[in-house]
């Protein structure tokens, strides 16, 4: 007599790697852009200082994200709270790619951030 199967439905691919693509995105993004602050001072021309106050707002913004993106995918589902956030990360990440100065830089790396966490 064999043993009774016992399987599992396992997640697909496609799934795993879409979830690892989004919870790859955040890190590997500030992993890029720390090493370009010390460029991106001199080609706006801008004390260091003020270019490290963009990664200071990315990470609030992540806070931020956190914090208010919990409960609207909860309320709303995660589907389109999740489509709405990498939608804003990528149309940001532009922005920011186009900047005219450090302060623009800084309110787009502050919004793109916020949606991370959704």
């Amino acid at each position: 007599m064999s043993a009774p199967s016992t399987t599992r439905p396992g997640i697909p691919w496609s799934l795993l790697l879409v979830l690892g693509g989004l919870s790859a995105t955040p890190p590997l993004s500030i992993d890029m852009y720390l090493p370009s602050l010390p460029k991106i001072a001199s080609d706006f021309a801008a004390p260091q200082s003020q270019v490290q106050l963009t990664l200071s707002a990315c990470i609030l913004g992540i806070a931020l994200g956190q914090f208010l993106g919990g409960p609207v995918s909860d309320a709303m589902g995660r589907r389109r709270p999740l489509l709405v956030g990498v939608t804003g990360y990528i149309v940001f990440s532009l922005t920011c790619a186009v900047a005219p100065s450090v302060p623009v830089r800084d309110d787009s790396s502050r919004a793109f951030s916020v949606g991370w966490p959704w």
